[in-house]
């Protein structure tokens, strides 16, 4: 057909939509009807077109039959809930809720309207909405996204009146709070809400793994292995994909302590299984043998590193170089790992400056210092702020130290 010609699928769909319209009015069938205008909004959509579908539905909005209005509000929250357009998706979803009778219905929109905004990140209106539904139905499942809305708005003070009578949900909260309070980095915080459940002893591998975690990230070798091992427990210790995360962190804290046997014993049980992480289980190797000092058996993990991850390879080549004190090898190495990637480019980028700065070069050093601060994003995330901090204390003293110098 002569719609073919087109290039592309949405100019096509467009086309026979506009054919349809245009068949229906020349045979005297076209007399306002909404149902298939609503219709064609929806095959629009279905195409991909959620642009034009959304703006097609607002201008039907304007004129389209009063028993009509709430399909085609709900149609148009679809629209810009699968085009990732949050906040016009709650608002239509609102409307709906304030144009029908219906209570189970009108619940429903809301809902989701909360769900939109909680999407949006707008916690504050998600967690006013999910109250009110809350208190009109009295679920808990209601109750539960309130309480995620509360966290993300840092309403605390609210959060902690809520209790559950299904355990599941209480546990799944208490979850959200230790992972938001991890991400925030107050793992003594996120320990608070997750230990009761450990104390208790879930059967959940992900709790035991991310209590060990957090244990390990406070210096806590007791702690860590003993969630280690209880976690390992709940499969009797086989390996397995929910347990190789224990495993793989328990082979990480042999190569840091020194137990180069046990670590290599673990590493050989893991070979071979799916979802092992090669890549992660030779740089902790290389990290281990490098804390050892023995160069040897390094270098030949450091090889074998170099085909799986030659970013880090050349990284970790760099420190080495620099603690043996051969600083122009180590400086070779770390622009290498700059030049290689951008996982790990700002990195190399401050030990070349800190490594400018060791042999004198205050001036090359501070150049990379200006350099780093310009192109590290300003953000407001706590990490973001304490490099910026970091930074700027560190370009401060070797300002100093070339005004000394000179």
């Amino acid at each position: 057909m002569w719609y073919r010609k087109s290039k592309s699928r949405k100019p096509r769909v467009r086309a026979l939509v506009l054919w349809v319209y245009f068949y229906q009015w020349i045979y005297g069938e076209y007399t306002f009807n909404w149902d298939s205008q609503i219709e064609a909004i929806r095959v629009l959509a279905d195409y991909g077109n959620l642009h034009e579908a959304e703006e097609a539905g607002k201008v039907l909005l304007k004129g389209i039959d009063e028993n009509l209005v709430i399909p085609l509000l709900e149609l148009l929250g679809e629209i810009c809930l699968r085009s990732k357009h949050y906040r016009k998706a709650a608002d239509y979803y609102l409307q709906a809720s304030q144009s029908i009778d219906n209570e189970k219905e009108t619940l429903r929109y809301l809902i989701i309207a909360a769900d939109a905004y909680y999407q949006n990140r707008d916690y504050d209106l998600a967690a006013a909405i999910y109250d009110e539904c809350h208190h009109t139905d009295g679920g808990e499942e209601v109750l539960f996204r309130y309480g995620c809305a509360l966290l993300h708005s840092e309403n605390f003070d609210k959060l902690e009146g809520i209790n559950f009578q299904k355990e599941q949900l209480q546990a799944r909260l208490d979850w959200n709070r230790a992972t938001y309070w991890n991400h925030k980095g107050n793992f003594e915080r996120a320990l608070t809400y997750l230990e009761p459940w450990i104390l208790r002893g879930i059967h959940d591998v992900k709790h035991y793994y991310f209590y060990a975690q957090m244990q390990y990230r406070l210096g806590r070798t007791s702690e860590v292995l003993w969630a280690i091992s209880l976690g390992k427990m709940i499969y009797l210790n086989a390996i397995t994909a929910e347990t190789i995360p224990l495993w793989e962190l328990q082979m990480r804290l042999s190569w840091e302590r020194g137990n180069f046997e046990g670590a290599q014993k673990i590493e050989q049980m893991l070979c071979g299984h799916e979802g092992i992480d090669l890549k992660k289980i030779l740089l902790w190797k290389v990290r281990g043998l490098q804390k050892l000092g023995r160069r040897e058996v390094t270098q030949k993990a450091l090889e074998e590193l170099m085909v799986q991850d030659k970013e880090s390879a050349e990284f970790i080549g760099g420190e080495i170089y620099f603690a043996e004190g051969n600083f122009s090898k180590s400086l070779e190495h770390f622009k290498l790992a700059e030049n290689l990637g951008s996982r790990i480019h700002h990195a190399a980028q401050y030990r070349e400056g800190k490594i400018e700065a060791y042999v004198g070069n205050f001036r090359k050093a501070a150049a990379i210092y200006e350099q780093l601060l310009s192109d590290i994003s300003m953000g407001d995330s706590r990490e973001k702020k304490h490099t910026k901090e970091f930074l700027e204390s560190t370009l401060q003293r070797t300002r100093l130290a070339i005004s000394q110098s000179t």
